[in-house]
């Protein structure tokens, strides 16, 4: 048996900024990365949220807590206080949900005895909210491309200090054409859109969203002849995976959207099988084309299990070729389908995706066993209701009451029921007594 469940999702409404809300926005921004600088760590702090979240470059900064955040920059600033300047910035700050995404690209210099060399590129997104009239910063990313940084430190300006050499290239990424430039900044500010959604996830059913965030960027990226992005999730010893879905009926772009969740057989045709071996390889990022009857059997399987898709299918069938482009993490795959070969812009973004994806697919798992927790807490809080009504009647014709407790607490835990029935079976005299609510 095959359980579908199909959630057409309406788009979050894009948060707006007054004149003031963005000007109030923008100057803590800028004051997070002047103090920064500056090695300020207790205004630093101040900006910060209390479930501030952080992925940095070094191997050890990762944290998840604005205490062990703000322990490492007390540990660390002294290497970069008054040693550190960002030039030619590009900064992009953009409204997403109900967040303010703030991307940064520019080039770290370092002061090395009298003279600024250059250090590396820099990048960093940043999550923003507004909470009770401030803004506070609840999530960062920023990286670079430095093999030298080692476990508890944030920069390796000695060692660079040693290699002036990197100032030749420094000159020459001042040549590097804007184009270029800005489509690395768009590559990066998809990506932090998707990890966003991911981290804000409150509930396990909320991988449709992230998964339609996931084909959004997609589409803007160019990638053509786009169908559908999904997540899949292959939990050891079923035969069954489950499959988060997001597509446009008809046109890519301007066809009505549809989003939902619904499980495949792991070996119901040619296609999944070759999948799922594929993900059992380790292979971790590839491209799988399907034509003819390998086509038609995949188009079999996804027209009974997903009826929506059948006006795509038809359109698919007249192109004849299909293309399925998997990036793995821990637990399953990102997924995008298409008419046309994947691109190298999607692929790169889908690959960087599935790097960052553990950190959701965690994200999902702990909130499958909150969830599974505060089910088990329900059914016994409902069952200590119903224990202590029993407990406290003082004749028969209380049983009335006590269905009446069954009934509302059957009924909070999501049962549909039109009755609930206490059934006394007497055998002498041969009666039936019925209390119903």
């Amino acid at each position: 048996m095959k359980k579908i469940t199909r959630k057409k999702t309406k788009p979050e409404a894009k948060l707006r900024l007054s004149p003031k809300q963005e000007a109030a926005m923008r100057k803590v921004y800028e004051a997070y990365w002047t103090n920064y600088i500056k090695g300020d760590v207790k205004a630093l702090a101040s900006l910060l949220d209390d479930n501030y979240n952080q992925v940095g470059s070094a191997e050890s900064e990762v944290f998840f807590n604005k205490k062990d955040a703000v322990k490492f920059l007390i540990d660390t600033i002294k290497e970069v206080a008054g040693k550190v300047e960002m030039r030619n910035r590009v900064t992009k700050l953009e409204p997403i949900d109900h967040f303010v995404l703030g991307s940064e690209l520019c080039d770290l210099y370092v002061l090395s005895g009298k003279k600024w060399i250059f250090y590396s590129r820099f990048r960093a997104s940043t999550l923003m909210q507004e909470q009770k009239g401030r803004w506070k910063i609840v999530h960062q990313h920023s990286s670079f491309p430095d093999a030298r940084t080692e476990g508890g430190s944030n920069m390796a300006i000695e060692q660079v200090s040693k290699e002036n050499l990197q100032l030749r290239e420094a000159v020459k990424r001042r040549t590097v054409e804007v184009e270029q430039k800005n489509r690395e900044l768009e590559i990066e500010v998809s990506l932090e859109k998707v990890r966003a959604r991911a981290i804000a996830m409150r509930s396990s059913d909320e991988l449709i969203e992230v998964a339609n965030v996931m084909r959004q960027q997609m589409v803007e990226l160019g990638q053509p002849g786009l169908d559908t992005v999904a997540i899949h999730l292959y939990p050891e010893g079923s035969e069954y995976f489950d499959s988060w879905y997001a597509f446009r009926q008809g046109d890519p772009i301007k066809g009505k959207l549809v989003t939902g969740k619904t499980k495949f057989r792991k070996d119901s045709c040619k296609l999944l099988r070759e999948i799922i071996a594929a993900y059992h390889s380790k292979k971790s990022d590839y491209t799988v084309g399907f034509t003819g009857v390998k086509l038609r059997e995949w188009f079999a399987v996804l027209g009974e299990t997903v009826p929506e898709i059948k006006i795509n299918l038809k359109k698919n069938f007249k192109i004849g070729t299909g293309y399925f482009h998997m990036s793995d993490f821990s637990g399953g795959s990102l997924v995008m389908a298409s008419a046309s070969p994947p691109s190298q812009d999607a692929t790169n973004l889908q690959k960087k995706c599935a790097d960052v994806f553990d950190l959701a697919y965690r994200r999902y798992l702990d909130l499958k066993k909150a969830e599974a927790q505060t089910r088990e807490a329900q059914i016994e809080l409902g069952l200590e209701r119903v224990r202590a009504r029993a407990m406290a009647m003082h004749n028969s014709d209380e049983l009335a009451e006590l269905v009446s407790t069954l009934f509302q607490e059957l009924t909070r835990l999501d049962f549909s029921l039109t009755s609930c029935i206490i059934w006394m079976h007497n055998t002498e005299p041969a009666t039936n007594e019925l209390w119903i609510a």
